[in-house]
């Protein structure tokens, strides 16, 4: 599931509540669930949020600009997607743009990503 969070309040001391639009609500207990790159979920933060193989959750905040919203770390491409290091896969966007950067860079990349949870380009 991907989104950006509009809403968040805690349900319990470590659960708290997102809410992304055209979506139920999604809890995320801070304790127990796994966070890709020590995130931690806020207002405005691109939500990304799973449950293979455990659940696990990843939030981006947001840069000031709803099409550049950045991960960062090494990724391998293929054809439509890039693989992270750190185990998330996503889509490339229909306009990615490539540029001329190294994306298994071993000090990390960072990667613009839209709204639609989608590599847009590498920031460079």
């Amino acid at each position: 599931m991907i989104g950006v969070i509009r809403s968040l309040r805690f349900v319990e001391s470590s659960v708290i509540e997102l809410r992304i639009p055209d979506e139920a609500a999604i809890e995320v207990d801070l304790n127990a669930d796994t966070s890709l790159k020590n995130s931690n979920p806020d207002r405005g933060d691109l939500l990304f949020h799973g449950t293979e193989p455990e659940v696990w959750y990843l939030a981006i905040p947001d840069y000031n600009d709803p099409n550049c919203y950045i991960v960062e770390g090494s990724a391998t491409e293929t054809i439509e997607e890039l693989q992270f290091n750190f185990g998330l896969v996503l889509q490339k966007a229909d306009d990615f743009d490539r540029g001329s950067g190294n994306f298994n860079n071993p000090a990390g990349s960072q990667f613009c990503v839209n709204e639609r949870g989608e590599v847009v380009r590498l920031r460079e």
